[in-house]
């Protein structure tokens, strides 16, 4: 299985745990980062939710790779891989990687809209330990299914039901 985990951020433990541990399952896990760019700082002053300059190049990225399963870390990320399943067919799954606050879904511009989009349109949408699943139900009445980060069999086995309702 050829997997894209796609994070904007480039330290994300979670992502590297999970591409290492689907790599020992013999998968092949690519991490699709990208480094921030100028455009950035400027959006994010007039309000807009961040960073969102790298889109273009992840959507690219993804249509490149042949990948089975996009996987996305954030609400942007997810925007991407959902414009790459329109044309590929391919599912595609969001881990809410950070607790949801009601912060985060106020404080910026387009930051709901790519939320509830990442939410309501990937095929699948997990989270990682039980208090982002507390955060979800609190915030969105949401009881998404708890996959740790490093459970590669329990991605691998999500991935395959997917695979297989295509």
């Amino acid at each position: 299985m050829n997997v894209a985990l796609v994070h904007h951020g480039r330290g994300a433990p979670a992502v590297h745990d999970l591409a290492a541990s689907l790599r020992e399952l013999g998968h092949q896990a690519t991490v699709l980062g990208s480094t921030p760019t100028p455009l950035d700082p400027l959006l994010e002053h007039r309000g807009f939710a961040t960073p969102l300059a790298h889109l273009p190049f992840t959507l690219g990225a993804l249509l490149r790779g042949h990948y089975d399963v996009a996987h996305a870390f954030s609400p942007q990320d997810a925007y991407a891989a959902l414009l790459w399943r329109h044309s590929s067919g391919r599912p595609v799954v969001f881990s809410c990687a950070e607790p949801i606050e009601r912060e985060q879904l106020s404080n910026g511009r387009l930051r709901l809209r790519f939320l509830r989009t990442a939410l309501e349109e990937s095929d699948a949408v997990i989270v990682h330990d039980d208090a982002a699943c507390a955060a979800a139900w609190r915030w969105l009445a949401l009881e998404p299914p708890v996959i740790a980060a490093g459970d590669g069999a329990g991605h691998e086995q999500l991935y395959r039901s997917l695979l297989a309702q295509t």
